[in-house]
């Protein structure tokens, strides 16, 4: 591939099956020569970086979700921003959004590029095509090429919905449930596996069906036992639908040595007249039976959930009993948001539509009881040493945050530098502690890292400096990046708002 060819930039929105796709584009533009940068947008970042900059026409490809009014809204607000920063760029839109409405989309700016859903697996050909680029049939070999430096790979097995909850856009915009076969998801996370990745996460639209579309027989379960030999040290699940975990996918959770005790179990409402009207097929006291079927496998499953508040006549009544479920199965985090009618869905038909002030004040509240549920079992886990996969220095928005840290004094220093090296270093699968330094060819100062156990918690580390004999060149360029993939013991020390605080373990 030619110099010229400009920088792309993969912004992504929404879930992580978007992530994947993210991923899965990133990887396959680097196969073809192009230099990518991925980014998640976030409510504190822009997700687009100054890099841009220096190159004089880059490409952005927005990923987009469509999943509420909002996240329409935050789609459009970054398309155009970008199309008025960035005259000269040429703008990819896809994603859900971009399949749901088109026009509305390549109306935002000029040198916009809409990509529906549907053509999206052709999505890096379309790239390359459209920049004037030679097309490079990557080769087998290559496809884990664009790993190096992350710490977690997002694989997606399967797309597409059929189940149809009534307040639901999904199906419409991902289409019918698209399962990838089996051997090709094995070859994928042996490929990751030896490209260094220290976890995997499985991800799709509706995961717990894997299968479901392919020859009987294939499932789920099927998949975690063909991974099992893969000696990846953590494999996580991404979001399950409560109804389609099956007895035979719970016997896997008992047999497979690297699965992480964490599932996103999406409850929705604690209300069984909701749960109906939103056509999800469970009661609560369904999904009550299921959580504890898994807690007698796992004593110590972490357990997330969505939350949706204000849909269709949900009552106060109602609302107090999905926070009285809140307060029942402990969560360890919540995603709350807020129902927004999508066009075309039976639950936008639905009388009895609750006013918006309403909605928000109930979000609110879940918001705060969930923040007390985080509270309370960082409160347990003082002292306690955990496993963190470190994913890089802590982030400086996190670090500015303007929050009182509500235990301990494990982070006097918020506002703290990450850490510097004076000398990149070879990597090592070795479990870092206080007493096991890293190797002696390089020293770093003392600098917060953050990353996630195989809980699903997020940590902030606080590493003292390890002073190292026969260093040389201090004035060298900082490698920020050593600890990246690098599985340390943390013991908790403190909290903050949703992470958890620590230093390496003694």
């Amino acid at each position: 591939m030619k110099s010229s060819v400009p920088k792309v930039h993969i912004i992504t929105l929404g879930c992580k099956v978007n992530q994947c796709d993210g991923e899965e584009l990133g990887r396959a533009l680097t196969c073809r020569g192009f230099q990518v940068e991925i980014g998640v947008e976030s409510d504190n970042s822009a997700g687009v970086g100054t890099p841009a900059l220096q190159f004089m026409n880059p490409v952005f490809v927005v990923n987009t979700c469509t999943v509420t009014s909002t996240a329409d809204a935050k789609a459009r607000k970054l398309i155009r921003r970008l199309a008025k920063d960035y005259p000269g760029a040429k703008i990819i839109v896809t994603g859900c959004y971009a399949q749901r409405d088109v026009e509305a989309v390549a109306g935002l700016g000029d040198n916009i590029l809409v990509v529906p859903n549907r053509k999206k697996p052709r999505l890096a050909e379309t790239i390359a095509e459209t920049l004037g680029a030679d097309v490079i049939h990557p080769s087998d070999s290559a496809k884990t090429s664009s790993c190096s430096g992350r710490t977690r790979a997002f694989v997606k097995v399967q797309d597409g919905c059929d189940h149809g909850c009534t307040y639901c856009i999904v199906p419409a915009v991902r289409g019918p449930m698209m399962s990838k076969p089996l051997s090709g998801i094995v070859e994928e996370v042996a490929s990751l596996c030896e490209a260094g990745m220290k976890e995997v996460v499985l991800c799709g639209i509706r995961l717990g069906a894997y299968g479901a579309d392919l020859q009987e027989g294939v499932s789920l379960a099927h998949l975690l036992r063909g991974l099992r030999e893969i000696p990846i040290p953590r494999l996580r699940l991404s979001s399950l639908e409560p109804l389609d975990i099956s007895e035979d996918l719970i016997a896997e959770f008992n047999d497979h040595p690297g699965l992480c005790h964490h599932l996103h179990l999406p409850v929705q409402s604690g209300d069984d007249g909701v749960l109906a009207a939103m056509g999800r097929g469970y009661t609560l006291s369904d999904y009550r039976r299921l959580v504890e079927r898994i807690r007698r496998i796992w004593p110590d499953l972490s357990l997330t959930t969505d939350v949706m508040v204000g849909f269709p006549e949900e009552s106060e009544a109602a609302f107090e009993n999905t926070l009285e479920m809140m307060r029942e199965f402990d969560f360890t985090k919540v995603h709350v948001f807020r129902y927004s009618a999508r066009p075309g869905t039976p639950a936008a038909a639905m009388k009895d539509q609750v006013p918006e002030q309403t909605k928000r004040a109930r979000m609110e509240a879940v918001q705060e009881l969930a923040e007390g549920l985080f509270r309370r079992r960082a409160e347990q886990m003082m002292g306690r040493v955990v496993e963190v996969l470190i994913e890089g220095p802590a982030q400086k928005e996190r670090a500015d945050q303007k929050r009182p840290h509500m235990l301990g004094a494990g982070f006097a220093n918020p506002a703290g530098e990450p850490a510097a090296f004076t000398k990149a270093a070879p990597k090592t699968s070795a479990r870092l502690t206080e007493d096991k330094p890293p190797p002696n060819e390089y020293a770093f100062s003392a600098g917060r890292w953050e990353g996630l156990t195989p809980h699903y918690l997020r940590v902030e580390v606080s590493i003292a400096k390890w002073e190292a004999k026969g260093v040389v060149g201090l004035g060298c360029r900082p490698q920020p990046d050593f600890l990246m993939g690098e599985i340390i013991q943390a013991r908790i020390t403190g909290a903050g708002k949703d992470f958890l605080v620590g230093e390496l373990a003694r």
